[in-house]
């Protein structure tokens, strides 16, 4: 529907309009000594990649229009695999259909995923435990009191989440909310907020029989934010949310997001601490209770470096009870050595203890990067990623991948 609005409203709208486009495209080489992520009997490859991407952006008075999209298309030398094609189409729209009072938002998001949310193995391997995911968003809003120092939002949320993967179960959410922001001061605010969600779920495949179990949600929420220098602020949001799953008695979760960023002059300094509950792919719906410290520096411009420490907790939503634990850390660097020549590199240790399977596994990865500019608008990039995957309790987690990459790149 948003696209035949497009389409009857470009000849009208294309005078006054701000148009861009970035294409790109990417071709390259990977050697890969354990394409399948497996303990023994590992398979090498050499693999082929052709990428065409683009930005696409379109913005007038009555709405904008915004396009990340990414194809990749890898060949395999040895046959491992026949193919692999994979794409991350991210569509955005917003329109103005009554000015500052009804508004009209939304998203289609289409990428690969892990099949674990609690392991991500994206940052691991191109197809081992993912699926395609695909999340349609729509979300008709009004804003009462635009232009004042209190603001209510009123509208609904239709989420469509679809998996190509037969073990996934796919949802549809529909949710109305009701959020406040009341200006106190010149640096407090006040926000406020009721959402009601309501969740049918299905298999992709009827081959594969439930349990899937359609919940109704509330989430309720109230707290204020201090800024108390320039870039620098601290919030508190305090709450409660009510899970009622098919055939299961109510649950209750306390609701908290806390947190505070600090800027100096050359550093950022963040610490957050919150509960969410995040979808899932396989069980529909977990809580995740984190704490999350994170340093950006950036001294001078051309070197940058972030890290980040943190711990994760994985509930069941409908029992409450502890399944998963994540301890992580973080780090990152990038450098300018020439203003032609960048060197980056990535480091990122994790221990996950599964409690439903008595499971304790240790992830360590490294990477490095060397990127140079040779010509107007081409890069090339020559990388190499260790990954190395340790478990006491499971055999199948244990496995070490080696990757060396280079690709070229060309930007129009």
């Amino acid at each position: 529907m948003g696209l035949v609005f497009l389409l009857a409203g470009w000849p009208q709208e294309a005078a006054g309009a701000e148009f861009r486009i970035l294409p790109a495209i990417t071709v390259g080489e990977e050697y890969n000594d354990n394409v399948f992520l497996t303990p023994n009997n590992k398979q090498d490859d050499l693999i082929t990649l052709i990428s065409p991407a683009f930005v696409l952006g379109y913005k007038t008075g009555f709405w904008s229009w915004d396009m990340d999209f990414a194809y990749d298309y890898r060949t395999y030398l040895k046959r491992t695999r026949t193919e692999d094609t994979t794409y991350r189409l991210d569509l955005r729209n917003r329109t103005v259909l009554i000015d500052n009072l009804l508004f009209f938002e939304a998203r289609d998001l289409q990428e690969r995923v892990s099949l674990d949310v609690t392991k991500d193995y994206t940052l691991q391997s191109t197809f081992v435990n993912q699926t395609d995911q695909n999340i349609l968003t729509l979300n008709p809003y009004v804003v009462a009191g635009p232009g004042s120092g209190n603001k209510m939002f009123l509208g609904y949320k239709y989420v469509n989440s679809r998996y190509t993967d037969p073990s996934a179960v796919n949802t549809v959410d529909n949710t109305g909310y009701i959020e406040t922001l009341s200006t106190l001061s010149s640096n407090v605010t006040f926000s406020t907020g009721i959402l009601y969600t309501r969740s049918a779920g299905s298999r992709f495949t009827r081959d594969i029989p439930p349990p899937v179990k359609d919940y109704y949600r509330t989430d309720l929420y109230a707290g204020p934010r201090y800024a108390y220098s320039q870039n620098s602020y601290v919030y508190c949001l305090l709450g409660g949310t009510w899970v009622d799953f098919t055939g299961v008695p109510q649950t209750k979760h306390l609701l908290w997001d806390l947190g505070f960023s600090h800027r100096y002059s050359t550093m950022t300094l963040t610490a957050v601490t919150k509960t969410e509950m995040i979808p899932d792919p396989v069980r529909i719906l977990r809580r995740l209770d984190s704490f999350v410290v994170s340093l950006a520096k950036e001294s001078p411009p051309r070197t940058s470096l972030r890290g980040s420490v943190g711990w994760y907790e994985y509930r069941n939503a409908a029992t409450n009870h502890l399944e998963n634990i994540e301890y992580r850390l973080t780090g990152a660097m990038r450098y300018e050595l020439t203003p032609t020549l960048t060197i980056s590199g990535e480091l990122d240790s994790s221990r996950l203890f599964d409690y439903t399977m008595g499971v304790r596994t240790y992830v360590g990865e490294a990477g490095i990067s060397l990127d140079r500019r040779i010509l107007k608008g081409f890069t090339v990039a020559l990388g190499y990623q260790y990954l190395n995957s340790y478990s006491p309790d499971s055999y199948e987690q244990n496995y070490v991948v080696n990757r060396i990459s280079v690709n070229l790149t060309y930007r129009f």
